[in-house]
């Protein structure tokens, strides 16, 4: 849970200007809102969007990739992103006897990751869509919040409001009945009264394929309007759980065939 990359500008011997946001970076008078025209014709195919970790969308912006250091020399005055943390593809592969072991060596590991999570300032919130990303991460932190003697979890959800429930609905449901978490839900009728603000949540954002689901505006929009400090996206969460396309055609090339339809 956490999209929102270092942007940077470096003018040797100027100066160096870093942010969140592309929109705070190009505030600055010397900073030009120059289109990369390159980063936008690979946001249009898949595999290339997702191998380049440094170009922004403006052409006077970089990006620190993840799990990179940024260091400027005062001699050279220039910038040396350096790489402090990666997965190792080669690392011995944990095996467990069975899922009872599995879950024990998991469990500390998730709690531990969603609790740095919970590290802000301010009320917490968090998205609810009823999968299983999501419905874990929300089970878990409202069990970090109430034991440190904290509100309970505020969650986000976009829901039906027809008599026929949707699949999605009815977990949200259940998640909520189980946790006892609060329940922030809005249905198809919110566009009226949230548009306006998901609308600015759009144009400000740098990255234009951000919101190419409508409903993460509107869910933005309506943490902001509970006054959450911080929210628990989902973005990519199913990243992290489900196996992505590139996963099972690896696997497929490798001739591992029963691990990819396992998979």
């Amino acid at each position: 849970f956490g999209v929102r990359p270092l942007l940077y500008h470096l003018k040797p011997g100027k100066f160096f200007a870093f942010a969140s946001e592309a929109v705070s970076l190009l505030a600055h008078p010397e900073i030009e809102k120059v289109i990369n025209r390159e980063r936008v014709a690979d946001s249009f195919v898949p595999w290339l969007d997702s191998l380049d970790f440094h170009s922004t969308f403006f052409q006077d912006l970089v990006r620190l990739p993840p799990g990179s250091s940024l260091t400027i020399s005062p001699e050279t005055r220039e910038a040396r992103p350096e790489r402090w943390f990666s997965l190792d593809p080669d690392k011995e592969e944990l095996r467990f006897s069975n899922d009872a072991e599995f879950r024990e060596a998991f469990l500390p590991e998730f709690q531990g990751a969603v609790s740095r999570c919970l590290n802000g300032t301010g009320p917490v919130g968090s998205m609810l869509s009823g999968g299983l990303d999501s419905s874990s991460i929300v089970a878990v932190a409202n069990q970090i919040l109430v034991a440190s003697g904290q509100p309970s979890l505020e969650t986000v959800s976009a829901v039906s409001r027809s008599n026929n429930l949707g699949p999605e609905t009815r977990s949200i449901e259940e998640v909520i009945r189980h946790t006892n978490v609060t329940a922030l839900q809005f249905g198809p009728d919110a566009i009226e009264s949230l548009g306006g603000e998901s609308i600015e949540a759009i144009q400000s954002a740098h990255n234009p394929t951000d919101f190419h689901i409508t409903i993460l505006p509107l869910c933005f929009a309506a943490s902001a309007r509970a006054g959450h400090r911080t929210l628990l996206s989902g973005v990519d969460g199913d990243l992290c759980i489900g196996p992505s396309m590139r996963y099972l055609m690896y696997h497929l090339r490798e001739g591992r065939y029963l691990t990819a339809i396992r998979e």
